[in-house]
């Protein structure tokens, strides 16, 4: 036998040897190390609500790291409450809504918070909770109010609409990549309120016009990019004289990585690519690359001279929220 194992070992030597081109050298702990490295996938997640009577823009956002089974590796959530003065939109044009996240302290839950916590404090712990898990595991841990019992501690908020932007984040992942060590997450979102707004006014209805730009990206220790998505989206509210919200009832923003070929950008785009395409490509030049050397290469036209051929769109703006998701990754 213990000839037997010695040829095994011998002839296993000798095939992995063979792999390797003339005039190089073989290192076998190099071999084995790279087939035991795992595969994962980011995934972002995004859960618009549909406005009541104002003109206020609900969502949810969530950014995660799955394995090849489907496990959740590492998460992190956020949402966002816009709402616009439908009585100063001229002079608020411009103007950038912050997400609970960026509210911080800010927020004011704390003090109502039965358990002491801020919202972006029991955000983190629903984002840990999620470690490990599957989607299913999530969805069935949720109890009939909307909350997780396990996390009572440390997260009474309902956590029903965040379990469902972790599910499509999960089911929405980009190209697999492997790594090394740990792993961190980080997701940015700047939502402004666009030039195309108009208040009411001479028997015309008015228009809010919220601009979201989403990133998310899976770094490594050094802060250099493993994954990263982008997605953007243009959310129209329409409103009367009295600032009602007067929109097609069931109107839910879609994004343009959702809209896909839809969006109707390829026939008038230089290189014939779809905006989609051309976000991809984007993210694709982001990895291995800090966050300052995504944010560095745009030049003065807000184009990357490296991506003529793939990405020809205006990319300022994707780079500044690809740096800010490197930045809050933990």
């Amino acid at each position: 036998m213990k000839k037997i194992a010695l040829l095994f070992v011998i002839i296993l030597c000798i095939a992995l040897t063979s792999c390797v081109g003339k005039g190089e050298t073989s290192d076998t702990s190099d071999v084995v190390s790279a087939v035991k490295k795992d595969e994962y996938y980011l995934g972002f997640g995004f859960l618009p609500e549909e406005a009541g009577e104002d003109v206020t823009l609900g969502a949810a956002f969530a950014a995660v790291v799955t394995d090849t089974d489907g496990k959740i590796i590492c998460c992190t959530v956020d949402q966002l409450e816009a709402k616009a003065d439908t009585n100063a939109i001229t002079e608020n044009i411009g103007y950038t809504f912050k997400t609970k996240n960026m509210l911080g302290d800010d927020y004011g839950m704390k003090s109502a918070s039965p358990i002491g916590k801020e919202w972006y404090e029991q955000a983190q712990a629903f984002a840990e909770y999620c470690k490990g898990k599957t989607v299913n595991a999530l969805e069935g841990s949720l109890d009939g109010d909307g909350r997780i019992a396990d996390l009572q501690a440390s997260c009474t908020v309902k956590t029903a609409d965040l379990v469902r932007a972790v599910k499509s984040a999960v089911k929405n992942t980009g190209k697999a990549f492997t790594a090394e060590g740990d792993i961190k997450i980080g997701l940015s979102v700047n939502c402004v309120l666009s030039s195309a707004s108009y208040e009411s006014k001479d028997g015309h209805d008015g228009k809010a016009v919220y601009g979201i730009t989403m990133a998310a990206t899976a770094v490594d220790k050094d802060g250099k990019v493993y994954g990263g998505y982008i997605d953007e989206a243009e959310v129209e509210y329409i409103f009367d004289a009295d600032g009602k919200n007067i929109t097609q009832k069931g109107y839910l923003p879609v994004t343009k990585q959702t809209l896909g070929n839809d969006y109707g950008m390829k026939s008038a785009s230089p290189i014939d690519k779809e905006w989609y395409e051309q976000a991809r490509a984007f993210a694709d030049y982001c990895v291995g690359k800090t966050g300052e050397q995504i944010f560095s290469a745009v030049d003065e036209k807000g184009r990357v001279p490296d991506l003529q051929a793939s990405c020809t769109v205006e990319s300022s703006g994707f780079a500044a929220e690809m740096k800010k998701a490197v930045e809050k990754a933990r």
